[in-house]
This record gives C-alpha cells, structure tokens and sequence, in this order.
C-alpha cells in the first residue's frame, strides 16, 4: 500500500493488513467528503455523494469483518446507516426503474432508439460514453478494431441471431457473446406478472425479422412438417417460470402441440427441452437489461452512461446496516428501506405481495412466496435476494455475497453449473498473479489453497 508516489524502481511491496487498507481507504474518503463539491461544475466528475456512497459501502464491508481481518467493528454497521441516509437524501429514486437503462421495445422490428435519462436524479456517478468518436472510440493507431463504448448489451446469453428468419449478423438481435449466463433461479427470483423489472430485464418472446417459407424444425412426429413465417411473427415464447405450458396443446408444433413456435418452460432452460438441435433456437429469455437499439454489429458498444453508484443500492445497504444492529434510520426500521425500493418496482402495483419462486433452484416447482419485506421477515438472504433484483447484471454479486459470508452456500444453492466444480472457501479471495509474485522481492506469498 503505497502512499507516496513511485518514483523509482523497486520489487519490494510487501502485502499489508486489511485492516490498514480499510482505515487508509475511510481515511481518503471522509478527506474526498469534506472536499469534494455537491454538484459538479463538469457532469460526471466525482461529487460529495460519491465519497458518501461509497462510504456507506466500505463501512458496511468493515462491519461484517471478513475472517475477522478488516478491523470491523458494530459501530461500522451504524456509519454505514448514516452515511446510506446522506445518500438518500440527496439522490431520489427515478420515477421508473426503467428510467435508468436504454428505452426500446422488446420486438426487434419495433425498436426505438433512445439513451436512458444521463443525468437522473438517482445515479450518483456513471461511467461517461456519447456519441462523439474522439472519446468514445479506442484510437485507431493502436487499437486495430477502433470502436468502444458501453458493451454491456453483448456480455449476456443467450442470443436472438439463431432464431427461424434471423437475417444473420445484425444490429436487430446483435451478438450476444455469453460471457455471463443467467442462472435458472435468477428468473425465479421475480414475479414476472408484477414487477416490472422482470418485464424490462428479460426479453422471453422472440420474433422472425423476415420472411422464411417452409421452415423444417425437428418434431416428435410428422418428418414431413414445414412451417412458414412472416416478420414479426413469434418464432419462440420461452413461458415465465410461474405460468408454463402444462397441456399438449399449449407446446409447439415441434412437440405435437397447437403453436407455430417453440414454446419453452423454466425446467428445460439449458438443455432440457424434449427435442435437442430442435432447430427452434430453443433458449431461456433473453437478457436485455442494458441493450440499446442500432448498435453495429460486431464489437460496437452503446453510448448509454453505465451507472455505477445509485441510491437505490442505498436503500439496501440501509436496510442490511440495521438487519445487522445498526439503529437510527431516517426512514425507520429496515423493512421500511427495503420496500421503498421494490414498491418503485412494482410500478402502479405498489404495496401489494409479490409471488417469486418460495423454491428458486427447484426449477419444476410452482409454489410461490411473497418477497415484500415485513419487521418479523427481513433478514440478510431476502435482502440478498432484492440485490439480486434491482442491481441485476450491474457487477456488484461477487462482493456481496462475500462480504456477508454467502458465496459458496448461495452459489452451490442456486447455479446449476457448479456441479462437479470446485467452489470452496477459498474462493472468497482471488489468487495473486503468479507473473506479480514472480517479480517480486522478497516474494508475495499466495493467498491460501491456490
């Protein structure tokens, strides 16, 4: 932990306690508070809601003392408290949840162009992209593929570009390269009929973007059948996990149903379909949260600002500050802060129960359990679980559940994939690079178990 500016060469940068980098870090950031401005004279640059934020963040960490190795204490849980109410009081929720993402219609034929409002009161500091090619393009003199910009929209499965009357590689679906891959239960977290962000993260219909004639899927039966289509017309309905199609006549033609369409049901996302390579492009809802209509093909990103810091993550920081001790919130007890944020995300619905899966890694189980938080109800796994919702895909997932000790439980509980793999305790810490403590001088000892 250098605290000087290195100005000559050396190998010898010893490790340093985390307690001492978690004093150093709310040292730094309680000087940036009482620096920093309230409003930027440059929109973008970090304000006094920034260093507040992120101070509420790190003193929540502190408090839940990793191994007992981060100097944490109860008092933590409190600042944390406080410094979530600093945030909540300057920084308003946005009337829509989908006010914060890129504005566009679900069926690729009725796209329409539009950034999410920059500038909402609710996001307290963003990645900045726009349209200008100078700062938002790689340069091209280093860079052989000069384009950049905000690629969220490619980095999550599954992809639209295999669907019957695909017109190929196309800005209409664009490439989706499946770097990240929703997990079954994370669609059963939501009640698909209610809140509104299920409707907004995932897109679970998809359509011909032309004309096709004759198309030949694979059936059950009848090797003989083709099947045309219009553009426009619905080429796959993968059914939310709470409504599948339980009779024949609902299933597709493929199956010996009544539907021109694969139609698809939670249990057989992933490969679980009755007809494998059915050649209906067969896959789970897609993940649209931050896909932004007319994007090039290829490596072209958006120009949407990828929001880092909002208050709605304050809310639940609040409300696991108090779960964990912490008392004199603004708003009250820590159901209070919960609900604020999932009544904005049931939209005209407000106050009403929510239905997600009382099951979510039980992929054929229908049972329902509310997930409106009461006094008696709220614990650190329904707050987990709202997380899960609201900061769906925005890379805060690793760090919350280590911080609150759930990562292996909640990773062997709900991805399927991990099967045969070796998560582990270890995994709450990140190996060292071998190549750093190859260079170093005396040697950086690796973190235990790599």
């Amino acid at each position: 932990m250098p605290l000087k500016e290195v100005t000559t060469p050396s190998k010898d940068f010893p490790r340093v306690a985390a307690a001492d980098i978690y004093s150093q870090l709310i040292s730094d950031l309680i000087e940036c508070e009482i620096k920093l401005p309230q409003i930027a004279s440059n929109y973008g640059r970090v304000t006094k809601g920034a260093a507040q934020f992120l101070l509420a963040r790190v003193y929540l960490t502190r408090g839940w003392n990793f191994n007992n190795s981060l100097g944490g204490s109860n008092t933590d849980f409190n600042l944390a408290l406080q410094y979530a109410d600093k945030v909540i009081d300057s920084y308003p929720l946005a009337t829509n949840y989908s006010d914060l993402f890129p504005k566009r219609s679900n069926n690729p034929l009725t796209q329409y162009t539009g950034a999410q409002d920059d500038k909402n009161p609710e996001i307290i500091f963003a990645v900045q992209f726009n349209s200008n090619v100078l700062t938002n393009r790689t340069d091209a003199a280093f860079d052989p593929v000069p384009v950049g910009g905000n690629d969220l929209h490619s980095k999550f499965g599954p992809s639209g570009e295999g669907y019957p009357g695909t017109k190929g590689r196309t800005s209409d679906y664009n490439r989706n390269l499946s770097v990240f891959n929703v997990t079954p239960a994370g669609y059963r977290f939501f009640d698909p009929e209610n809140d509104v962000r299920y409707a907004h993260n995932f897109v679970h219909v998809g359509y011909a973007l032309q004309a096709v004639n004759d198309f030949k899927p694979l059936p059950l039966d009848n090797p003989d059948l083709r099947i045309s289509y219009q553009a426009g017309d619905t080429v796959i309905s993968s059914r939310p996990w709470n409504n599948p199609a339980l009779t024949i006549e609902e299933r597709g033609v493929d199956l010996g149903g009544k539907k021109n369409y694969g139609v698809i049901n939670t249990d057989e996302f992933g490969g679980g379909y009755p007809i494998e390579n059915s050649g209906l492009a067969i896959a789970p809802p897609l993940m649209w949260k931050f896909w932004q209509p007319g994007i090039p093909y290829g490596d072209a990103g958006g120009t949407f600002n990828e929001s880092l810091f909002r208050s709605a993550e304050a809310y639940l920081i609040a409300a696991e500050a108090i779960v964990k001790g912490a008392n004199g919130g603004k708003l009250g007890t820590a159901d209070v802060y919960y609900n604020k944020v999932l009544d904005r995300a049931l939209g005209v619905k407000k106050g009403m129960e929510p239905q997600g899966a009382a099951a979510p890694a039980d992929q054929k189980s229908l049972a329902t359990a509310s997930y409106r938080a009461t006094p008696s109800n709220i614990t650190v796994d329904l707050i987990l679980d709202e997380r899960a919702r609201e900061l769906f895909g925005e890379f805060n997932r690793w760090f919350d559940l280590k911080r609150t000790g759930k990562l292996v439980e909640r990773i062997r509980k709900y991805n399927p994939w991990t099967k045969g793999q070796s998560i582990s305790d270890i995994h709450n810490l990140r190996p060292i690079p071998q190549g750093e403590i190859d260079l170093s001088f005396p040697k950086i000892s690796q973190n235990t178990g790599y």
